[in-house]
């Protein structure tokens, strides 16, 4: 089952909501993230966070631009958290961080019904926002599958299986 945000209007009503989804289709994420990272796509990846600054001529108002993951503040501290971490002995393997980004979109199933599924899709912020964008570059990873919400999921309230 999966955990739903809902708005809270009224105190006593729970602020999430339990779903039951049946035929949640899916791929392990680490196993698709390593399959990935030993690919030749891995060959576009940046794992050392970046900063680029712009200094607004004439003045001294220096400013952060953000046109990537891997250049956002959030990024860079990340990045310093995992190389502090104690490693073990003999550990010499490079410790990055991996920014997965996901997105789904409805689309229908067949030309000849209206059955819709929800594919959800990942990306790593890691790869250039021109690279993700680039369809023949395949950086559009399907990962999970869920059946129309309306033919699939039922409140979990007393109908647990």
């Amino acid at each position: 089952h999966i955990k739903i945000a809902t708005a809270n209007i009224n105190e006593n009503v729970p602020m999430t909501t339990d779903y039951w989804v049946d035929k949640f289709y899916y791929k392990s994420l680490t196993g698709t993230a390593v399959k990935y990272f030993k690919s030749p796509a891995s060959k576009r990846l940046t794992f050392e966070p970046m900063e680029l600054r712009y200094r607004v001529p004439n003045t001294n108002i220096d400013v952060g631009v953000y046109g990537e993951l891997t250049w956002s503040k959030e990024f860079r501290q990340k990045h310093e958290e995992i190389q502090t971490l104690p490693r073990t002995p003999g550990d010499k393997l490079p410790r990055v961080v991996a920014a997965f980004m996901f997105s789904s979109d409805g689309m229908q199933a067949t030309h000849f019904s209206s059955t819709k599924i929800w594919p959800i899709y990942l990306m790593f912020g890691n790869e250039s926002t021109l690279d993700r964008g680039s369809p023949e570059l395949n950086s559009l990873l399907q990962v999970r599958h869920i059946p129309n919400v309306s033919s699939c999921c039922r409140i979990a309230e007393g109908l647990a299986k």
